[in-house]
Parts: structure tokens; C-alpha cells; sequence
């Protein structure tokens, strides 16, 4: 995913930018931004990356950061694709699977311990929840998963 945008600020590690929309952009219908628009919380199209973001690795390698990026120059924004869409899968599926998972255990001691089987998956169900919501909690949870796209940040030359 290729993104340009134009600098608003440039401070000690963080960046502001505006997204520009691209000629092949115009009057298309369907929303391409909406992974920005999740991915750093944007409004109107304006948003920081900053190297310590804890739901991205920021990649800089010309060093755009450490210098004083001069206001209105324009950006490019690389997103790993596959980053990006196996850490969404990940984050979706994992819960669904740590519920699934709890919801069948529920179900197998309900058998054994000869219970209403359907009571037991219920309350399966719901300490796989309340499991899941206590590791999403924890204060570095997203880091400890290693769940971040890589952000790769380049000067913009028209073609």
C-alpha cells in the first residue's frame, strides 16, 4: 500500500502528515485509506507517526526524522500489505479462537462432569471472554503480540 502525503510538522521522532489524494484517486468510490483510517486513528485525513507507536514499527531509512523535514514536502507512505493483513487476521482470529476454545472445554467438562452440556460451553464462552479482554488490558498486550505493520516512510519523487 502506497500512500502520499505532505508534512505539517516534523518534530524529535513524531511527523505530521496530510494525505494527498492522487489523481487515480479522484472520483473513485471505494475508501483505500480506511487501514490508515484504523491504523492511526486519522481525521480529515491528517495523522502523526512517531518511531515509538506501539501499533506500528516506523521504518526511516533516509532519515527524514532525524532531520528537519521542511513543511509541505511531500512523502511516501509504504505500508507492508502483508504485514498489515496478517496482524488484522491475527488480532481477529485470535480471540475467536481463545473463545472457541474455551466455549469446547466448557462443553467437555459439562460431559464429563455429566452437567447441562450447553450451560458449561455458555460458561466456556464467557471465561474465554473475560480471558480475553484481561490480556487485552495488560498495558503492552499489542507489543508482547508483536502485532505491527511496518510503515516505511520515504522522500516523494514525481514521475
Amino acid at each position: 500500500m502506497n500512500r502520499v502525503a505532505k508534512v505539517m510538522a516534523c518534530e524529535a521522532g513524531t511527523i505530521t502528515l496530510k494525505l494527498i489524494k492522487t489523481e487515480n484517486c479522484q472520483g473513485c468510490p471505494l475508501n483505500c485509506n480506511q487501514p490508515l483510517v484504523d491504523l492511526f486513528a486519522m481525521r480529515k485525513h491528517t495523522f502523526e507517526l512517531s518511531l515509538k507507536h506501539p501499533q506500528y514499527q516506523l521504518h526511516d531509512p533516509e532519515g527524514l526524522l532525524q532531520h528537519a523535514t521542511p513543511s509541505e514536502q511531500e512523502v511516501r507512505l509504504v505500508i507492508d500489505q502483508h504485514d498489515l493483513l496478517t496482524s488484522s487476521a491475527w488480532l481477529y482470529l485470535l480471540p475467536l479462537l481463545v473463545m472457541l476454545l474455551a466455549a469446547s472445554a466448557g462443553h467437555w467438562a459439562g460431559q464429563i462432569m455429566a452437567w447441562p452440556v450447553d450451560h458449561m460451553a455458555l460458561g466456556g464462552l464467557l471465561v474465554g471472554v473475560a480471558a480475553w479482554a484481561l490480556v487485552v488490558r495488560r498495558k503492552n498486550s499489542i507489543k508482547a503480540l508483536k502485532f505491527r505493520p511496518k510503515v516505511t516512510i520515504l522522500p516523494f519523487i514525481s514521475t
